[in-house]
């Protein structure tokens, strides 16, 4: 079995569009989240969001045409794996096509909204009533390529095409436990020998319209608006949902001994992954999915509990489900650091599980912990015990990157420093 090197990174978020302006603002505890600009969000109970407005990929592509066909989270997508690509330094020239592997993730579920509006205008008998039958019509007059750019895999597609990767594939359809799947499984995919490489991540174009009102029904949203920038509180008594965000967020993955030969940096080493699922039924709920997730992780590891000195939390910001990962991380770990980077620059989505594998990466590389941007006076009861509220200076050996579900999915990734 191979050892596994995590040697690029690659960022696309509200704090920034590379790995050092977004790391660097995440130390001096920044924050992303503003009031939506994309569209008027005055008839939602949330009404901020971390946003990327600005987002031209151009100087990513290989086969510029292609953009064309590309939505916004396929760009999120292309961005974040690009910056990572060059950030490994891999001379991916010399490198056989066959492989590399690709594993993305995304809730990516609709193309650009703007092509379809004309459609269901033309079909309304009054404000509130469509005629299925004139709809029917009117869709065919559809941007012929109008599916095709929404199609969840796509963006998987695409960084296949601009970088010439033929080698093992998958597309993950989910929130965060996904993303932190996708390097799961291409850690496994290097550690078993059938690649040498992989790129892992995931993207969302969160803060569009359509996410929003997907959502807010959910109760999962902290109602907020332009006053009310630091809403997103996990942790604490004043937890009442998330505010999420746009983002990619892409990893290379490779095996160690090559990675060493050729002198490449190398953020941390990936030792194991693990995931389980269960519905959270009630407020007795002690994450079991989550130690599931956290004790095969471990176990591919070799490592105990004790060893883990740092977490990097999912915080979803709603008491049963804080409650419940607190709980886990209690029972599977020994006072560890608690840390959760998410109200910075909104929840990601899918994105935040392979953030949350990136920001532990760069904080054993570089001795320093980002802090979770939360009120420490009104930490709740259920709160982690050494949950971090300020940056920390602090050399970690072991760490521990968490990513659930909205439906008791868990992920968990352990990494060491190197």
């Amino acid at each position: 079995m191979s050892r596994v090197a995590i040697t690029g990174i690659g960022f696309v978020n509200s704090l920034g569009s590379s790995k050092q302006s977004v790391w660097e603002k995440l130390c001096k505890g920044e924050s992303g989240v503003r009031s939506i600009t994309q569209y008027d969000p005055s008839a939602l109970k949330t009404q901020i969001a971390g946003e990327v407005t600005e987002l031209d990929v151009r100087s990513f592509l290989t086969k510029p045409r292609s953009m064309r066909l590309m939505n916004k989270g396929s760009k999120l997508a292309i961005a974040a794996a690009a910056q990572s690509l060059r950030d490994s330094a891999v001379n991916w020239g010399s490198v056989s096509a066959a492989n590399v592997a690709v594993y993305f993730a995304s809730e990516n579920q609709i193309s650009g909204t703007e092509r379809i509006f004309p459609a269901i205008r033309n079909s309304r008998l009054n404000p509130t009533t469509i005629d299925y039958r004139t709809l029917g019509k009117e869709a065919m007059k559809l941007y012929p390529l109008y599916f095709v750019e929404g199609l969840p895999a796509a963006a998987l597609y695409f960084i296949s095409e601009q970088f010439g990767f033929t080698g093992a594939s998958a597309f993950y359809s989910g929130a965060a436990d996904t993303g932190l799947s996708t390097v799961g499984a291409a850690f496994r995919a290097i550690k078993s020998g059938e690649s040498s490489y992989a790129v892992a991540g995931a993207f969302d174009d969160a803060a569009a319209w359509w996410s929003m009102i997907r959502m807010e029904p959910q109760n999962v949203l902290a109602p907020a608006d332009k006053s009310k920038l630091d809403s997103y509180q996990p942790f604490t008594n004043n937890a009442t949902g998330r505010i999420i965000g746009d983002g990619g967020c892409a990893l290379v993955l490779e095996n160690m001994e090559i990675a060493k030969s050729r002198g490449a940096h190398i953020y941390a080493e990936v030792l194991g992954f693990g995931s389980g699922s269960e519905t959270l039924a009630d407020d007795n709920d002690k994450g079991q999915p989550i130690r599931r997730s956290v004790r095969s992780a471990l176990r591919e590891a070799g490592c105990y509990g004790s060893d883990v000195e740092l977490v990097m939390a999912h915080g979803a910001a709603v008491p049963l489900t804080d409650k419940a990962e607190s709980a886990a991380i209690e029972a599977c770990c020994e006072r560890p650091i608690v840390t959760c980077v998410h109200p910075a620059t909104g929840h990601q989505l899918s994105a935040a599980g392979t953030f949350n594998v990136a920001i532990a990466a760069l904080s054993l590389c570089n001795s320093l912990v980002p802090p979770t941007l939360v009120d420490e006076e009104e930490l709740a009861p259920y709160a982690p015990l050494n949950l971090l509220t300020r940056v920390k200076h602090h050399t970690v050996q072991v760490a521990l990157a968490l990513g659930n579900g909205l439906e008791g999915q868990s992920s968990a990734l352990v990494l060491r420093s190197v």
